[in-house]
């Protein structure tokens, strides 16, 4: 995928298609910082899309590379990574954008647990749910997590219990099953925490069972892939059997024509 995007922007830059080159520079900086290359700093590609955002005065590109930078500095500088949060709020705020404000909110409350103290993160994942609507399922089912989480690390596990039975009556729109077994792991774990044993081997149970569920569609999807590989390599034996056919006979025409010369 490096070597495409690399050749694209290349293409970009020589037709001087500043979108397209712009559009690129942002593609290479999230494939580099997700798969966490370190040989390959993915920083100046996000400095050149940011730059050329700036240019066109474009405050939806700006946002997105704001949280890009907040991102990248997540896990190594808080002070940067709150700095660059805080710019995005305040853009967000702005242009009226409730759903990337919420995120903000989001990443903001899990800086703060990180580094500050749960008070202040459970103030931000607040004003996260406040900030999403009532479909955005999946958004509101991690604030919820996230709440949990944080009483958690305080050993507030009756606290952490109320929020992940809030996160419960949720059935988030996508990643379901692997959410799912998230909230059950950490229903057992509060709850054998608390000497609720029972639940916690209830929760637990339901854990297993959502493990399985995700452990035999993986399987299931790897017979189907095999299966389609299977059938495609059928397929194109099959085809060729039946050009190998088709030119005997062919050959055995054309020999035939020619003896009646």
């Amino acid at each position: 995928a490096f070597s495409a995007y690399k050749k694209a922007l290349s293409l970009f830059q020589k037709t001087k298609n500043m979108q397209g080159e712009m559009d690129v520079n942002y593609q290479l900086f999230n494939l580099l910082h997700g798969q966490n290359k370190l040989d390959i700093d993915p920083l100046p590609y996000l400095q050149h899309y940011y730059s050329y955002a700036e240019q066109l005065n474009d405050k939806n590109k700006m946002l997105k590379a704001k949280m890009s930078y907040a991102q990248y500095y997540f896990n190594s500088d808080y002070t940067t990574s709150k700095a660059y949060y805080l710019d995005a709020e305040e853009l967000a705020s702005n242009i009226g954008d409730t759903t990337q404000l919420g995120r903000i909110y989001t990443n903001l409350g899990l800086l703060y647990s990180n580094y500050v103290g749960q008070d202040s993160a459970r103030i931000y994942f607040d004003n996260a749910l406040k900030s999403y609507k009532n479909d955005m399922d999946y958004e509101r089912f991690i604030a919820y997590l996230n709440y949990a989480n944080s009483f958690q690390k305080e050993e507030r596990f009756n606290e952490a219990i109320h929020y992940l039975k809030l996160a419960e009556t949720i059935t988030p729109n996508k990643h379901r099953l692997n959410l799912q077994k998230v909230l059950f792991g950490k229903f057992s774990n509060c709850y054998q925490s608390i000497g609720n044993y029972r639940d916690a081997f209830d929760y637990y149970n339901k854990y297993n069972e959502i493990r399985d569920s995700i452990n035999l569609t993986s399987q299931n999807i790897e017979i189907s892939k095999i299966k389609e590989q299977y059938d495609n390599e059928k397929l194109r034996a099959e085809n060729a059997e039946s050009e190998t056919r088709r030119l005997e006979s062919e050959a055995k025409r054309i020999q035939n024509k020619n003896l009646l010369y």
